[in-house]
């Protein structure tokens, strides 16, 4: 079942799926009383007997590889009404008949996750799905990974194409949707290369992210109430953009969003962001994976840069009105391309990871002394220059907070905390070598194991809302 209200918001009510008898099921269950060979005919097809409703895992549970090797194609009775995951994966069908009543196929039928060993995922040599119209229920990866697959046809009943239903078909064509469906979720068509030609009924209420990603679909192409100016919005007067489908390398957002979603920007090939004057928060992993991104304007609203909003980004700058940046989330900036930050008067918290291995960054100044740096908040930054310490109280910061980054000037070895019971007049260097995270030094380790999950103040891993 899926519900919307007015703002486009949806909910996915889980399937619960019928129970049946053990008597029911054909294969796993059924092995004592039903050996598969009385219903192979011409030693390639599997007719299965009326009066079964389950087709379970008929080739796994029986391990017999020839069995696994000669089945081609399967005919199903007009009983039948679900089938099982794993159903028949590690199989060669060719061709699978469904009858009409089969109501629930579960998730991945054809995929048990392993590969090859040329790298293939899949042994099936389906070509061509047609799903009868009394088919309600698709679960996750239900036909993924078919390496032949070049068309599919959905039944009437179908109102979501679930998470990743295609995935990696490499060869699919064409697809046929009805009219009903309203949710496309995640994955639901990833990499599939060849994908050219699909009818997107204006039934569809909602296409989640990367939906389409891979394929030759662009979304660009269709009317949607919920595609606007590149992004798919949700939320009161479009407000909330959920994730950006467009092409453009420079991006400014649009003025009436003022909700940049989680996960909105990552992976895609933008190099520059402006927020337009009413966006008022940026979610979590919103740049993540941007690896092309190099600069990010902010506006005087922004308070927050939240955990991992621009972890392993190529981000080498932040522009614009800083001035009413508070808080640098966990990890938000780990593993980025970042040089230089400045941090404005009114700034108060760097929480934990925020920089970790964050190899370029060199310089970062202050408008203001603040003490709130959190655990393994610069760990690993090689680069970054010990002159901004003099403006910090090094009683009052995490004691691992410059891990294998800084070191007091008179001591090399990285194995002694480089803030931990330091005088305040200390100087400190930046250490070259490389070092493992794993080293702990004995100092702190008691230290670490009796108070790090006790001390709010102590904590390595912030509160989640950062």
């Amino acid at each position: 079942m899926i519900t919307f209200n007015k703002n486009r918001f949806y909910k996915i009510q889980p399937k619960a799926l019928p129970e049946f008898d053990k008597s029911e099921c054909f294969g796993s269950y059924s092995i004592s009383h039903t050996p598969i060979e009385n219903h192979i005919i011409n030693s390639d097809t599997l007719i299965i007997p009326e009066g079964y409703k389950v087709l379970a895992n008929f080739c796994g549970a029986y391990e017999r590889e020839k069995l696994r090797k000669e089945i081609k194609t399967v005919i199903f009775p007009s009983t039948m009404e679900l089938i099982w995951p794993d159903a028949y994966a590690g199989t060669i069908i060719e061709n699978i008949q469904f009858n009409d009543g089969l109501k629930y196929i579960a998730r991945s039928p054809h995929y048990d996750g392993s590969f090859n060993d040329d790298g293939s995922s899949n042994d099936s040599k389906i070509r061509e799905i047609d799903l009868p119209d009394s088919v309600e229920y698709l679960g996750w990866n239900c036909f993924a990974c078919l390496p032949y697959l070049k068309k599919a046809k959905l039944g009437k009943n179908i109102e979501i194409v679930s998470f990743r239903t295609f995935y990696n078909c490499p060869e699919l064509e064409e697809v046929i949707l009805p009219d009903g469906v309203k949710l496309i979720q995640k994955a639901a068509f990833f990499n599939c290369k060849k994908l050219s030609k699909i009818n997107l009924p204006q039934s569809i209420q909602w296409i989640e992210k990367d939906a389409f990603t891979g394929t030759k679909i662009n979304l660009k192409d269709f009317n949607f109430p919920f595609l606007k100016d590149g992004f798919a919005v949700r939320g009161e007067n479009d407000s909330i953009a959920e994730y950006y489908y467009g092409d453009e390398e420079i991006v400014t957002i649009p003025s009436y969003i003022k909700i940049i979603g989680a996960e909105c920007f990552a992976n895609t090939n933008v190099k520059k962001v402006i927020l337009g004057e009413n966006v008022i928060t940026i979610k979590p992993a919103a740049f993540m994976n941007t690896k092309k991104l190099e600069t990010l304007v902010l506006n005087k609203n922004i308070t927050l840069i939240p955990k991992k909003c621009l972890m392993n980004s190529g981000i080498q700058e932040i522009t614009g009105d800083i001035s009413g940046l508070r808080c640098i989330g966990n990890s938000a900036f780990a593993f980025s391309d970042i040089k230089t930050l400045h941090f404005p008067k009114s700034f108060e918290t760097i929480c934990g990871f925020a920089f970790r291995d964050c190899k370029q960054l060199t310089d970062i100044s202050f408008e203001d002394d603040f003490n709130d740096i959190r655990g393994f908040a610069f760990a690993n930054c090689k680069q970054l220059k010990a002159d901004f310490l003099s403006k910090i109280d090094l009683q009052k910061v995490h004691p691992l907070a410059f891990t294998y980054g800084i070191i007091p000037e008179d001591n090399s070895s990285p194995e002694l905390n480089p803030l931990f019971n330091f005088a305040p007049d200390t100087k400190f260097k930046t250490i070259e070598a490389d070092y493992r995270y794993e080293k702990c030094n004995p100092i702190s380790k008691k230290r670490f194991t009796e108070d790090y999950y006790n001390s709010p103040s102590l904590h390595i891993f912030d509160d989640d809302s950062f």
